[in-house]
């Protein structure tokens, strides 16, 4: 998807960002399923051990790793031994099995100690920084000596990530756009108010990777600006700079577009979000036409994505519409009535104009109060509706939706759809890798939005 994390955060897009800056080699084909023959050469045990993995055989996965560990040992590949390490950490880290972590944590710590590569350097602290960002996550109120440790972590495994080139980056398939990209996303999230300096540094260096970086395929160099540029709009939202803020969001909308032919309908959650930026930027600068535009829009986004049949949710922009709809008629009449004062030359006309206009005030004053009732009466009805729908939609039936409903409306920013959808699967206890495979995003993605969300309506 476009945001290998979570971006901006609104969605944007937990806390846990460490395993993104570890490696993802490419390696041989695996070998046949048929079993470890005594001629099958390490490259093909270690690629058996991840068919295993991915079939969910994590013991005998793990047991072929450590003997492809051995092998590699053996034959002075040291960093592939560390690369088999790190195999097995990110299945305890799933797991968020400390002590598995901090065992395998101190056997790459030794072999970073015993060998000074820097492949092996990077692969430790991006572990080490994997754990502390697990342990980070259980804090309901974590210090800033564990913040800080996290983020000297993060920024070691890029010091070794420098050192290595960009053919050795290539080789081992380390992506350094992500890497500068998750720094900036984790100075955003981490600190209340973001540290908006530090973002900035992180993301630029991104942007500049991102310009450099050799990439695949010319779509992988378009989502990572994608990413970049999103982030960059909100962080001129955060600075009160709307207009510049609207024109790089305005650009972000014209490469998702161009990136519609080859990610399809996986595009739909990253054309949502920017929908969401553009209802909270048109609300916070009093444009309310255009905050009810895009409300529709990233509406109708969210039925084709989901393919729902019915969107309670409409109502509610419905009846929005109806409010300014009567505003429109009210203002006309003042307008009317106020050339009829200033041309007027009669005493009893100007008396009369007056009156209608002090009429039309309070006129205009009860229609508001009506509408807004009845608005905010639609909007939680449609809101409970909705949560039903998503519910029915998620397969939920152990959350109460008037409780979400209260969570929802106690928020301190509007929640779009893809936040509450994931609000309802967190209520309900289903388990991160099953989110991550409802909405097709990776598993950090998940704990991104639980912690904005967290932020947000201020719950555990």
């Amino acid at each position: 998807m476009i945001a290998a994390m979570v971006r901006k955060g609104r969605i944007h897009r937990a806390l846990v960002l460490a395993m993104a800056l570890a490696i993802f080699s490419s390696l041989p084909p695996s070998c046949s399923p048929h079993g470890i023959n005594d001629g099958e050469n390490v490259e093909a045990l270690y690629s058996r051990a991840d068919s295993l993995r991915a079939q969910g055989s994590l013991s005998e996965a793990h047991l072929l790793f450590r003997q492809a560990m051995d092998i590699f040992a053996g034959k002075g590949e040291y960093d592939r031994v560390s690369n088999c390490c790190y195999q097995i950490f990110t299945d305890y880290f799933n797991q968020r099995d400390m002590e598995g972590m901090k065992k395998i944590e101190k056997q790459m710590r030794e072999l970073m100690e015993e060998h000074q590569e820097n492949s092996i350097a990077y692969d430790y602290y991006s572990v080490l920084a994997a754990m502390e960002s697990a342990e980070l996550e259980e804090e309901d109120a974590p210090t800033d000596s564990l913040k800080d440790s996290v983020l000297l972590h993060f920024k070691k495994a890029l010091e070794y990530q420098e050192r290595m080139g960009v053919k050795e980056q290539v080789k081992r398939n380390v992506q350094p756009v992500w890497n500068y990209y998750n720094v900036a996303v984790l100075y955003d999230l981490m600190y209340e108010p973001p540290l908006s300096d530090s973002t900035r540094k992180y993301l630029e260096k991104a942007a500049e990777v991102c310009a450099k970086f050799p990439h695949n395929v010319v779509t992988d160099s378009i989502e990572c600006e994608v990413s970049i540029r999103d982030m960059r709009a909100w962080l001129y939202y955060y600075d009160g700079k709307y207009k510049r803020a609207e024109a790089e969001m305005d650009t972000v909308c014209m490469m998702i577009e161009s990136l519609k032919p080859f990610y399809g309908n996986k595009i739909l959650s990253e054309q949502g979000e920017a929908y969401s930026f553009y209802v909270e930027l048109y609300t916070k600068t009093g444009d309310m036409e255009k905050a009810m535009h895009y409300q529709q829009l990233s509406n109708q986004n969210d039925k084709e994505r989901y393919n729902l049949d019915k969107n309670a949710a409409m109502h509610d922009i419905e009846t929005k519409y109806d409010v300014e709809k009567k505003d429109l008629r009210i203002n006309s009449l003042h307008r009317r009535n106020s050339i009829l004062l200033i041309a007027g030359v009669l005493l009893i006309l100007a008396l009369a104009g007056a009156v209608a206009t002090v009429f039309l005030r309070e006129k205009q004053h009860e229609l508001r109060r009506e509408a807004e009732a009845k608005l905010a009466k639609e909007a939680a009805d449609a809101l409970r509706s909705n949560l039903v729908l998503m519910m029915e939609q998620l397969g939920i039936s152990n959350v109460n939706p008037d409780y979400a409903k209260e969570i929802i409306e106690s928020a301190e920013a509007p929640l779009s759809n893809v936040e509450q959808k994931y609000l309802l699967c967190f209520l309900s206890g289903m388990p991160t890798n099953t989110i991550a495979d409802i909405f097709h995003v990776a598993p950090a993605s998940v704990y991104t939005v639980r912690y904005r969300l967290k932020k947000k309506v201020k719950i555990s």
